[in-house]
């Protein structure tokens, strides 16, 4: 990961509206019921297949953007994700277009393999299956937060609680994951030469519904706004110049840097 930024719902709203999509659909990978075949003679299931199948981490796709967000948002997320796509040229990661759902997963094993003699589920059984389902999907998200060179949290109602900047959420995936891009080691695309203008910051090692009700505390201090980055309407970059001007904007990059 190099780059981080914020952008509020409103202002995903705003660009969705912007702009009118062409009749196409980001493919995603199949959401089917768990394959119990991943399980050996034993009747143990292999954990990093099992990854590999629900929460993919390498795939064929580069992506360059990786989006956190509250899944309650998720229509105009998606569109969010096709808007930056369609028009500047960068490929996003947004989990539930990508990976299958953790819930269907949970329930599968659960189903499976978390019931007692009664037949009925087993708290203990069902609590172990949630922490090996929880941690799988943990460690990809991280995977995937550190193969993105730039990542985009959205706030709104549903993702944050009071402001934009310290505030707390309730989502434990949206902690873990902006946790993530406040700890992951910053690294400068290979794509850019190394300038005596770049900051130290650069050198800095730094979804699912929930019936509990529990705070986390998560820090924005660090995250650019997103809209004030973007380039100017009759700027027409995209790709990888047009996550250059973003990185400039931000102050991460000297103007006069060279690009291969």
């Amino acid at each position: 990961m190099f780059a981080k930024y914020k952008i509020h719902i409103d202002d995903v709203r705003e660009m969705n509206a912007s702009l009118s999509l062409p009749q196409y659909i980001q493919s995603s990978i199949e959401k089917d019921s768990i394959n119990l075949l991943l399980e050996n003679e034993e009747g143990i299931i292999d954990g990093e297949k099992l990854k590999t199948e629900y929460f993919p981490t390498k795939l064929k796709s580069k992506y360059n953007v990786f989006i956190s967000h509250s899944h309650r948002d998720i229509e105009e997320i998606e569109h969010f994700a096709k808007t930056l796509e369609y028009k500047y040229g960068v490929h996003c990661f947004v989990d539930s277009m990508i990976w299958k759902n953790v819930a269907d997963l949970q329930y599968s094993i659960d189903n499976n393999y978390s019931r007692g003699k009664n037949g009925n589920l087993d708290y203990r059984l069902v609590r172990q299956s949630t922490a090996h389902i929880h941690s799988l999907l943990s460690i990809a998200l991280f995977e995937m937060i550190d193969q993105c060179e730039c990542c985009i949290f959205v706030q709104s109602d549903n993702s944050l609680q009071i402001d934009f900047n310290d505030t707390t959420t309730l989502s434990p995936w949206i902690y873990e994951e902006i946790y993530y891009m406040n700890h992951t080691k910053r690294i400068l695309p290979n794509r850019i030469f190394l300038s005596t203008r770049l900051f130290s910051v650069l050198n800095e090692s730094r979804r699912t519904e929930t019936f509990i009700k529990m705070t986390h505390m998560v820090d924005l201090s660090d995250f650019n706004d997103f809209c004030s980055c973007l380039p100017s309407p009759n700027n027409n970059v995209r790709g990888d110049d047009f996550l250059n001007h973003l990185y400039w904007k931000s102050g991460l990059v000297d103007c006069s840097i060279n690009t291969m």
